[in-house]
């Protein structure tokens, strides 16, 4: 009868350690599954930082771009002005005085000032 009995336990024991052995097997396929979806993920999340930081060093560079445009633009549109500013100045301040030739010679500085500057809007900003 012992005999009867041992054999029922190691029996049981047996299929109890072929059911955990199972369920280890099942388990470790569900891991590897999720690992390798997880790898897929890692992977994906990757190339998007990767795309992030080409996107943001080519918004670094349009932003460099964009900042020396405006430096040459601002000297480019201030020198007629200034040449404007100052023969107006001289205008108003000795029209009384001026000889008509200097007289006429600032204001035609001033056309050719305002043509100049209309000129570089124009390349600025074509129609």
């Amino acid at each position: 009868m012992k005999q009867t009995t041992n054999l029922k336990t190691h029996k049981h024991q047996s299929r109890d350690l072929l059911l955990t052995g199972q369920d280890d097997i099942v388990e470790r396929r569900m891991v590897n599954k999720k690992m390798h979806l997880m790898s897929g993920e890692i992977s994906t999340l990757k190339k998007e930082k990767t795309d992030l930081q080409e996107l943001l060093a080519e918004e670094r560079q349009a932003n460099q771009l964009q900042n020396q445009f405006l430096a040459a633009a601002s000297h480019d549109l201030r020198s007629p002005l200034t040449s404007m500013q100052l023969s107006a100045s001289i205008v108003e301040k000795y029209y009384d005085r001026l000889e008509k030739q200097k007289l006429f010679g600032h204001l035609e500085r001033i056309r050719a000032g305002i043509a100049q500057f209309t000129t570089i809007l124009d390349s600025f900003f074509p129609e």
